[in-house]
């Protein structure tokens, strides 16, 4: 990285542009310029020549979006950085698609600041190449255990079935399986499993002090099937305040004390859930065929394939809830920009579970859904495979080196809630 890079800012409220370009003088950075929203923006760019830009993105969000789409065009070699308080995917997506290679939370930290510009202006040779691997990554740090985080850009595609269906699938074949459910918005892995737990996450992160290995297993619930769950609190508001580092630090005590935990997410970025996708060794990224879900996952599945959550570790899943769907299971690969990992069949029955909680894939063995599950298990618990491998969808055409536009690189996740 160049050793004082140039950075122009771009934010129309005078007393917060002031405070971002204190916050890089104070350090190693040149800032070559501040302005707002305007026509000067797009020619102090072309003129100064800046390596990174760093622009607000706030109200008004077009005016905003046009800035920043100026910007990228007086100045394409340039980096642009985009800091907000909106922390939504769909904030993000406009973002992402608008040029901006990353997005991070304001408050503006300067050390999650200074690393997305270090890596924005790494030398490329320090980029990672190669084909995505066919079957999940190994558990990182040599642990002979996995964290899989499931997680969708967009509510109502089986998220919550899968992280169930999969930790039971997990649990049958006798790995010793942890069920997390950090959804803080519906936290329905309870309700789903039919059990009334005593004690929840928040409890959990709330006691950390006093948590070890020998007695992290008190604060879960055991199910019929041999999972041992630990819930979402039942009221949402409990989730405030939740200190982020104690809860990696819940979760690295189930890491070493189960040979699989499976997190639920909500299909929303906070700050849980950026803990839970960087202590992923495989993060399954659910989509279904609709073609809104797929324009909502796409930008989703750059950001977190091109972050600290390697490419090996994002798999792309695409689960079919309904019989017949406006997209093809190409179409949706390509869109994506990434190769189908999974393909989830259509099972009318998917929600199922008999009296005891149980679901599908124990008590409806025999559905392609259940099967599919199954094989997806086997594959990340390193098992033999009992069924015929799902086959993934065709992938899609990537551009290679030469190709590809000079200066051009992906973009990074970086912390993107402390709103």
């Amino acid at each position: 990285m160049p050793s004082y890079p140039r950075i122009l800012v771009i934010d129309p409220d005078a007393e917060s542009r002031a405070e971002v370009q204190r916050l890089l003088v104070n350090s190693r950075y040149v800032v070559v310029g501040g302005v707002g929203y305007d026509e000067e923006a797009p020619k102090l760019a072309s003129e100064f020549k800046p390596q990174v830009v760093l622009i607000a993105y706030q109200e008004p969000v077009p005016l905003a979006l046009r800035a920043l789409q100026a910007v990228k065009e007086a100045a394409p070699e340039a980096f642009i950085i985009a800091y907000s308080h909106r922390g939504d995917i769909q904030s993000v997506r406009r973002v992402i698609l608008a040029g901006a290679w990353d997005y991070i939370s304001r408050p503006v930290n300067l050390k999650d600041l200074s690393r997305s510009i270090e890596l924005a202006l790494a030398p490329a040779s320090e980029e990672r190449e190669g084909p995505e691997p066919a079957v999940a990554a190994p558990p990182r740090n040599g642990r002979h255990s996995a964290v899989v985080t499931v997680f969708s850009a967009k509510g109502g595609v089986g998220k919550t079935v899968l992280a169930v269906n999969l930790a039971a699938a997990l649990a049958e074949a006798g790995c010793p399986t942890a069920l997390v459910d950090l959804d803080t918005v519906f936290g329905d892995v309870a309700r789903m499993t039919r059990l009334t737990p005593q004690k929840t996450f928040v409890d959990a992160v709330r006691d950390i002090d006093s948590l070890d290995e020998s007695n992290v297993s008190s604060y879960l619930s055991e199910h019929p099937s041999g999972v041992h769950v630990l819930p979402a609190p039942p009221q949402p508001t409990d989730w405030r305040e939740l200190d982020p580092a104690s809860a990696m630090r819940v979760l690295d005590l189930l890491r070493h004390k189960y040979k699989a935990v499976v997190v639920d997410t909500p299909a929303t970025f906070t700050d849980l859930v950026v803990v839970a996708l960087e202590a992923a060794d495989v993060a399954p990224v659910l989509t279904t065929l609709d073609p809104i879900s797929v324009e909502a996952t796409a930008p989703v599945l750059q950001l977190l394939s091109s972050s600290l959550h390697a490419e090996d570790r994002v798999r792309p899943t695409i689960n079919h809830t309904r019989p017949a769907s406006p997209l093809s299971e190409t179409d949706a690969a390509e869109q994506l920009g990434r190769r189908v990992s999974w393909v989830l069949p259509y099972d009318q029955y998917a929600g199922f579970r008999d009296e005891a909680g149980r679901p599908l894939v124990l008590c409806r063995s025999s559905t392609r859904l259940s099967q599919s599950i199954t094989e997806m298990a086997a594959s990340l618990a390193g098992l033999p495979s009992p069924l015929p491998a799902v086959a993934p969808a065709p992938a899609p055409v990537r551009p290679s080196a030469a190709e590809r536009v000079p200066g051009e690189r992906p973009s990074i996740l970086r912390r993107l809630i402390r709103a």
